[in-house]
Order: C-alpha cells, then sequence, then structure tokens
C-alpha cells in the first residue's frame, strides 16, 4: 500500500467517524427532547392525580357531615 492509499484510507475513515458522530449527537439530542416530552407527561399526570385525589377527599368530607 503507497502513501497516497494510506493517505485516502485514513481520510476515509475520518469522514465515516466524522458521520457516526453527528449520528450519534442527532439521537442524543431526540433522546433529549424525549425524555423532555416523558417529563412533562409525568408532571401533568401527577397533576391531574392530585386533583383527582381532592375532589374524592371532598366528597368523602361531605359524605361524613351528612
Amino acid at each position: 500500500m503507497s502513501t497516497k492509499d494510506s493517505v485516502e484510507s485514513i481520510k476515509n475513515i475520518l469522514t465515516k467517524l466524522k458521520e457516526i458522530s453527528y449520528t450519534i449527537d442527532n439521537n442524543m439530542k431526540e433522546i433529549k427532547n424525549t425524555n423532555m416530552n416523558l417529563h412533562k407527561l409525568i408532571e401533568n399526570t401527577t397533576s391531574g392525580l392530585e386533583e383527582i385525589n381532592k375532589m374524592f377527599e371532598e366528597l368523602y368530607n361531605k359524605t361524613r357531615i351528612m
């Protein structure tokens, strides 16, 4: 293998590594966005469940008074 061939091979490897690096970066961004969306969904669900719990407590307290 000549020096020219070696340089070309290294160049190809570096180009491939760059492509893989971009793919990994994009995947990490997607994972981050998904995690943020899941966090928001969990917060909304928790808030909804807390509201339902308050309503049940109010109903329970009203039935105890009667």
